[in-house]
């Protein structure tokens, strides 16, 4: 019997993504759960892209850049510097 699978990033490049989007993510102050129901898709496939075991379809980047308040050029940056936590609406 094994254990469960653990994400391995597919290259260093996907690595800093998925580490930028998950800095990006803790600084709003969003969990897995929220990010995968703004995603629409599932916590384990948040983990994966988190683990950059995953690369983002443009179209997942373009909603996870916009539900979090910042570019795809920010996000894909890691510019989390200057991201400030999400007000409430």
């Amino acid at each position: 019997m094994s254990g469960p699978t653990i994400p391995v990033a597919r290259s260093p490049e996907a690595a800093r993504l998925g580490n930028a989007f998950r800095d990006v993510r803790k600084a709003r102050g969003l969990s897995l759960t929220e990010m995968a129901k703004a995603l629409q898709c599932s916590i384990n496939t948040v983990r994966w892209h988190e683990a950059g075991a995953t690369l983002f379809r443009a179209d997942v980047l373009e909603r996870a850049a916009s539900h979090l308040g910042c570019t795809v050029d920010e996000l894909m940056a890691g510019q989390t510097q200057s991201l400030r936590p999400k007000e409430d609406a």
